[in-house]
């Protein structure tokens, strides 16, 4: 059951409107069948993660059911009126219009937006939830960044500029946008009505490739070159000068630039550049291989007669080709936006000549124009289509490489030890998600720049997949006294090891390190766990080289973490505070005195039994009886039943993966009075409903553990007149029920 229900006021003050307070029931109710353009449902409220914590007390999602107009919105989980509320969401039912922002809270967290009808604005900033505006968009600008954010827009959209830097965007139609731009990856998707070729018009959700550069229509002072990334970004502070000020970011004195006015001068200068390169020269051809993109510059003849062409193909999953075509006799310009199949054939494309009017064709001008940039710059120098390489070797870490990192200090001969056994073997081969890796001080300057912090650290290996890495504290001026330290992705600096000897030991656990602002641990599932591929010529090399056996067990990976911090975590608090850093004290766990209670006591009713041959149908039962009509008493609820059972601790966050054995038994036990079964009229099931929750706490809905599969138990409840089930491949109890008079579907 949620742990909100009901509130001491009704409506709450929020950016000068009135907001309705509803529970995650009743926003459940208006959200919860809300899909994405694979017909998915977006949100479950009752889930418990960082969407949508249970654990904050008070938590509420606010309602406007009217249009709402307002001067700016910025979206945070409490008011100054309220400061004990955990705001989930914003649900506006009708038109939303914001004269100036619309802006989520945190990067890393923030309040879900949705909006049901249109949203209108000047600049709209998102990240931290999954937001959902479902009458359309229009607005200057939309930002999405980094990081936990995705946004679903249903309707059409205007606007001079959406940008992703690493945050996944859905739209459904594009109806006036100048220009698209992904930082890093295509994140952007949009949805293209294709015909089949039986005539029926399918919808096709596809990656959407930058349009432009940011300088191509943002205003000068707004854009800046990150060398870090190679790449152009905003500036750090655009959302205080602009978004909050109410301005825009779109230069409109750019109209050449953005409309790619003289994109055919341009292109005729690309082709006889690349023409005349040397590479051209020796080999007739040119490519360039760059992460997830391909460059190419070729010249090829078909029916009779000549072309040259410039093209990309963004690999790795996205299977998108941009080509621009010039006919050397005939001088046109063709250009192609295609998606691939798996072999790289053409599923369906655009393509039209160079005066085309239509945003996918600026896609196709700023591929080319980008990839002619790449390629100029190779030349024979530097570039042998026939000299053979080892791909292997070139991305292999060398020892002076890996040295520079550590300046002026002497490496350990223990981590030089190790980084010759991971040359032998691999990086990742031996030990999940390690491998030592070359750092400059950027990541670390992002917790702070003063000189003094970034310069007591070293980093020098990746901790776990999502980010986190391993440093020396420098304590010390011998490493080999310094203790290693590891660096969350999501926040958090904890002492991890007390010198490098016990580093590598915890290395033998094989088990990437888990990290966020308050802990640190290991959690391996024995289940799920499989071997890294030279884990067993590791623990022999630990063996033979240190004396040490492998660590096996959580517990004694937790030692090592304990020790460590015993010896160096309130120094290391204390160090960080220096520089406002947020350090958390973990506090030593004492369990819980019971509460004496016999409230879930077994209760034998007085009346007659119903008898079930179904267990998810009794839960079906349950649901109605206990949580909305609640005629069953008492009211289960998960938490309270642990805190009162005293026969072992049962932690539900380790164990509410799964079933809890003694809640199962509870609810098999419990007896129903056959006189409730009149009160039993219709049953719908829903992922949602309270019984599921309690009984198995942290279920994603993915499975079939609650199905029902027997027509037996609705002979005995003869006023059910309609059904909605959870689906099912075997459809024989629907059919079923159909042939008992009772209306039955699939939820």
């Amino acid at each position: 059951m949620s742990k909100e229900e009901k509130f001491p006021f009704e409506t709450i003050e929020f950016a000068g409107v009135t907001f309705k307070v509803i529970n995650r029931h009743e926003a459940h109710e208006i959200i919860g069948n809300l899909t994405d353009f694979k017909d998915q449902k977006i949100y479950n409220v009752f889930e418990d993660t960082w969407r949508f914590p249970d654990y904050e007390e008070n938590a509420i999602f606010l309602l406007a059911e009217a249009d709402v107009e307002m001067d700016s919105f910025e979206m945070e989980f409490n008011t100054e009126e309220h400061p004990d509320i955990f705001i989930l969401g914003f649900i506006f039912k009708g038109n939303l219009i914001v004269n100036k922002l619309i802006s989520s809270f945190d990067t890393d967290n923030s309040p879900a937006l949705i909006v049901l009808g249109k949203t209108t604005t000047l600049n709209i900033n998102l990240f931290g939830n999954v937001h959902y505006l479902g009458g359309g968009l229009q607005c200057d600008t939309l930002a999405g960044e980094y990081n936990h954010g995705e946004l679903f827009v249903k309707g059409e959209v205007s606007a001079w500029l959406i940008y992703s830097d690493d945050m996944q965007m859905h739209f459904e139609m594009f109806n006036n946008v100048q220009s698209v731009i992904s930082a890093n990856r295509p994140d952007v998707t949009i949805c293209s009505r294709l015909s089949t070729a039986d005539g029926e018009t399918i919808m096709i959700e596809s990656y959407f490739p930058s349009t432009h550069k940011l300088s191509d229509i943002v205003k000068d002072l707004y854009v800046e070159y990150s060398t870090d990334y190679d790449r152009e970004t905003l500036i750090s502070d655009y959302f205080e000068k602009v978004f909050k000020e109410g301005l825009s970011l779109i230069d409109h004195e750019k109209e050449d630039r953005y409309l790619y006015t003289n994109f055919r001068d341009q292109f005729v200068v690309m082709v006889q550049t690349l023409l005349d390169n040397e590479v051209t020269v020796k080999d007739g051809s040119l490519y360039v291989e760059d992460g997830i993109s391909k460059y190419s510059f070729v010249k090829f003849s078909h029916e009779e007669e000549r072309y040259c062409q410039i093209a990309t193909t963004i690999i790795n999953g996205f299977d998108i080709r941009i080509r621009a075509l010039w006919n050397v006799e005939s001088k046109e310009i063709t250009l192609l936006l295609e998606y691939l199949d798996e072999e790289e054939n053409t599923k369906y494309q655009w393509i039209n000549n160079e005066t085309a009017v239509g945003i996918e064709y600026y896609a196709v001008k700023h591929a080319i124009i980008e990839a002619f940039e790449i390629l100029n710059k190779e030349s024979l120098a530097v570039y042998d289509e026939t000299e053979e390489y080892d791909e292997e070797d070139e991305d292999k870490l060398t020892l002076e490489d890996f040295l520079v990192q550590f300046g002026e200090s002497e490496v350990p001969d223990d981590l030089l030890k190790l980084f010759e056994f991971q040359s032998e073997y691999g990086g990742e081969s031996f030990s999940e998600s390690f491998y030592f890796y070359t750092y400059d001080k950027t990541g670390i300057k992002t917790w702070s720049e003063d000189e003094e912090f970034y310069n007591s650290f070293i980093e020098f290996a990746t901790a776990n997949g999502s980010g986190s890495s391993y440093a020396y504290w420098l304590v010390d001026k011998d490493l080999n006294k310094c203790p290693i330290v590891v660096f969350g992705d999501e926040g958090g600096i904890h002492v991890v090891a007390e010198n490098t000897k016990q580093f590598i030991s915890l290395l033998t656990y094989d088990t990437e390190i888990s990290v966020d602002h308050e802990t640190v641990y290991f959690y391996r599932d024995d289940e799920e766990y499989e071997e890294s591929e030279n884990k067993e010529e590791f623990v022999n090399w630990v063996k033979e080289t240190f004396g040490s056996d492998a660590v096996d067990t959580e517990e004694e990976a937790e030692k090592i973490l304990h020790n460590a911090k015993e010896k160096f975590g309130k120094k290391l608090n204390a160090f960080l505070e220096k520089f406002d850093i947020e350090t958390f004290e973990e506090q030593e766990y004492k369990p819980k005195e019971k509460v004496a209670s016999d409230k879930y006591a077994f209760q034998k009713i007085e009346g007659e039994k119903i008898e079930f041959k179904d267990f998810n149908f009794k839960l079906a039962v349950i649901q109605i009886l206990m949580y909305e009509k609640e005629l069953l008493h008492p009211k289960f609820d998960l938490y309270e039943f642990v805190e009162i059972y005293d026969k072992r601790e049962i932690d539900v966050e380790e164990e509410g993966y799964g079933f809890i054995p003694e809640v199962t038994e509870y609810f098999e036990n419990l007896e129903i009075d056959r006189k409730f079964a009149d009160e039993i009229t219709e049953i719908i099931q829903d992922g949602g409903d309270d019984i599921y929750l309690e009984l198995y706490r942290f279920w994603d809905g993915e499975d079939d553990v609650f199905n029902i599969k027997s027509a037996d138990d609705f002979k005995n409840f003869k006023n059910i007149a309609k059904v909605e089930l959870f689906y099912d491949e075997d459809d024989s109890l629907i059919n079923e029920l159909k042939k008992m008079g009772i209306e039955t579907d699939y939820i």
